[in-house]
């Protein structure tokens, strides 16, 4: 028989919080959402706070995990990199393109010219 290594009675079992879970999913989601310009970084941002309030309520509780929301912060952070660039991409091809209005800007980043 295999032998079982011995609990640590210290240190009680940890389990997973819903917020936490719910970070994880949302940062997972705010990937694709990063080759939005400017609502990219908005859902980043929003989902880089909730990961932020789990991983806080997670090092407050110990018995609660802090693996999602940390997963979920790192997540955030790049998708909030990306969404940064794939705006800043946006904003330098419509400047490029001497867009004055809202429709020709539409037109240039739709057409490429």
């Amino acid at each position: 028989m295999a032998q079982q290594r011995p609990k640590n009675p210290s240190r009680p079992p940890q389990r997973q919080s819903r917020l936490g879970l719910a970070a994880l999913l949302l940062g997972v989601m705010a990937l694709p959402a990063a080759l939005m310009p400017v609502l990219g970084i908005i859902i980043a941002v929003v989902v880089l706070i909730v990961g932020l309030v789990a991983l806080v309520r997670a090092v407050r509780v110990p018995e609660i995990s802090w693996t999602y929301p940390g997963i979920a912060v790192v997540i955030a952070v790049l998708a909030l990199a990306a969404a940064s660039l794939v705006t800043s991409a946006a904003d330098d091809k419509i400047k490029d393109c001497g867009a004055t209005t809202v429709d020709q800007a539409d037109d240039c980043l739709r057409d490429g010219n």
